[in-house]
């Protein structure tokens, strides 16, 4: 999927807009890959990502058969743990529970999240909810994150 980001900016809720900067790739995606019942899973990859040892076709097939709804590079940053998704898969009820959580920010619902949207977001998401399970990707398989 390939978005804009100025036209993603300029037409995004206030919610996505700071959610973009981390996550621009998890953010656009169609509505459709969430909804569809033929998805369980999408592998979210940015088109500059690079694995710094083994293959993209090792990587699939070591997680093949994995049932975490989040696959990710798992750090502790300033903010917290985060996943790094730069290369990540996520189950499709985990993009609607994001979704859902960013539309209740935007609409500034009762009982809202109110921290700050950053590379923690998704990992915090889903380490709070009981049915949501991670799993992380080894550290030597990617290179070392880009600064922010």
């Amino acid at each position: 999927v390939r978005v804009p980001f100025a036209l993603l900016k300029k037409n995004a809720s206030a919610a996505t807009r700071a959610f973009v900067s981390h996550q621009l790739l998890m953010a656009s995606l169609p509505a459709y890959v969430a909804e569809d019942k033929r998805y369980d899973y999408v592998w979210v990859i940015e088109e500059d990502a690079k694995l710094a040892q083994g293959s993209w076709d090792q990587l699939f097939r070591k997680f093949n058969s994995s049932q975490a709804d989040l696959i990710a590079h798992i750090r502790r940053t300033r903010n917290g743990m985060a996943a790094l998704l730069p290369v990540a898969r996520l189950s499709t009820r985990l993009i609607r529970a994001i979704r859902r959580d960013l539309a209740r920010i935007d609409n500034r619902e009762r009982g809202a999240p109110r921290r700050r949207i950053h590379g923690a977001f998704s990992y915090q998401l889903c380490r709070g909810r009981s049915w949501c399970a991670t799993e992380a990707i080894p550290r030597e398989w990617l290179p070392p994150p880009r600064p922010q």
